[in-house]
Order: structure tokens, then sequence, then C-alpha cells
């Protein structure tokens, strides 16, 4: 079983909590405030008052033996870096952060953070992509200039097979799962995630496509 430390319960924090334990993890969750703590004590496998810049209370609730830590005090720098500094210090071998800005996420990297996280600045970016390519759902970075990307299927291809649409060869892009509307339910999908090529899109499908981001786009146009 996965181990997690959720330390400073912002909202950010408190929903990767719940989030981590609802699939199984066990996550030891702290915050200096009794009330939070109280909010969380039937979610979590553990919810308790800490200061989680106490090297000693750290190592007593075993926090050097997690899979990965999560600071997630953002708004608080400076407790940020201190805990960030403790839990470096007393052997976690991944901690991840949530910063407010790039200056701050810079400093955490250099005290020891393996991952930092900016949710206002991912959020925004995802909006703004959506907002300028708005048949493009979402997408994730995997390396610069390449995505996977969820799509709409392009109306110019429903009705056609994967075969005949040859994704690789004509739009240098690699159709990986499809998720397609189940009739009379709303908001829920069948996912198909080993497409074949025999596969025939039809209107409302949702497509996982990973390639270059000109290509994706070049491929979700319109029309």
């Amino acid at each position: 079983m996965k181990k997690f430390a959720v330390l400073g319960l912002g909202q950010f924090a408190m929903t990767i909590a719940c989030r981590l334990s609802e699939n199984g993890a066990e996550v030891l969750a702290a915050d200096l405030d009794s009330d939070i703590v109280d909010q969380m004590k039937d979610v979590v496998s553990l919810a308790l008052k800490m200061d989680s810049t106490d090297h000693e209370a750290l190592m007593a609730q075993g926090i050097n033996k997690v899979d990965a830590a999560i600071v997630g005090m953002g708004n608080n720098f400076e407790m940020s870096v201190l805990t960030t500094f403790a839990l470096k210090h007393v052997g976690v071998k991944r901690i991840i952060a949530k910063v407010s800005n790039d200056i701050h996420g810079r400093i955490l990297s250099q005290i020891g953070a393996d991952e930092i996280i900016w949710p206002e600045q991912e959020s925004a970016m995802r909006l703004a992509n959506r907002l300028l390519k708005p048949t493009i759902i979402d997408s994730l970075e995997l390396a610069e200039g390449h995505s996977i990307a969820q799509v709409t299927a392009p109306k110019r291809l429903v009705g056609k097979t994967l075969r005949a649409i040859d994704p690789r060869n004509k739009y240098k892009i690699n159709i990986v799962a499809l998720k397609r509307p189940i009739p009379g339910k709303k908001d829920q999908y069948a996912i198909n995630d080993v497409p074949s090529a025999d596969d025939t899109l039809q209107g409302g499908d949702l497509l996982f496509v990973v390639g270059a981001d000109k290509d994706i786009a070049d491929f979700s146009r319109k029309g």
C-alpha cells in the first residue's frame, strides 16, 4: 500500500489527501489548525495536529518512511521552507511542494523539493489553451512541445474507421484511447483503452491523442 503525508491542509492539500485516501492509499494529514484536522479524521488514515517543521515530531510519525510528502501550505512561504527543509533532513525520499509563484518554487527546489506544483499557473494555462483551442478539452505536457491531449472527435472524421483516418501517417499523432458517451446516462462514458483499426468514430467521442502540440492542433481543428 502506498503511503503519503500531506502537510498543511488548505483546500488544495485536502483535495489531494481525500483523493489519495479514496483510492486506497494510507494518508497522514497534518495541520496546526485543530478544526481542519477534525474535518479530516474520518477521511484519511491518520489526521493530527502537528508542527511540520519539528524534526522529532516528523520522525515520531514515521514520515521518513512515506512514498511521498506533499507540502501544502503554499501561501505561507516561511512554513513551506521550514517544512521542506525538515522533510529533507529526516530523509523523505520524495517531496512535492505547492507554491504561489515561480521564485518560491526555485527556492524550495534548492532546499530539497523534488517537484513543484503551482496550481494557479497550471489552471490558468489550461484555461488559456482551451480558449485558444476549444476542440482540445485538456492536455498534459510530456516534454517540451509534446503532449497527451483529450480532444473532441473532429466532425470531418466522424463515421470513419481509425484505419481510414490513419492518424499516425496522415497526422503524425497516435490515438491511444477513446471515450464514448453512454446513451441515456449524462456525463458517463464507456472507455476503449485499446482502440483497434476497425473502430469507427461517432459524434461525441472523446479521443486521447499523443504527439507534437502542432500536430495535435492540426488534427483537432474544426471542420
